[in-house]
């Protein structure tokens, strides 16, 4: 996964290890992590969720996840 910043000062990319992202490990964190009030997601739900991901990386090659152009030129790009 690359996540791409550009904006009219800076310019980088940081390179996130697959298979960092699509560990159990990073499944649990998530879990973990990103509770609301409204949003609650079990550790097996987000192993699926990874599974899925890492299936589609899989058929479809480089995916644009999130692709954000701001009104001032910044932009900011995932791709897995």
């Amino acid at each position: 996964m690359k996540i791409k910043i550009r904006s009219k000062e800076h310019k980088f990319t940081i390179p996130v290890p697959n298979a960092m992202l699509f560990s159990k490990i990073t499944a649990r964190l998530i879990a973990k992590y990103a509770r609301t009030d409204d949003l609650t997601v079990s550790k097996e739900q987000m192993a699926a969720i990874l599974d899925e991901l890492r299936k589609a990386k899989r058929l479809h090659g480089k995916m644009k996840i999130v692709e954000v152009n701001s009104a001032d030129g910044d932009i900011v790009e995932i791709t897995l």
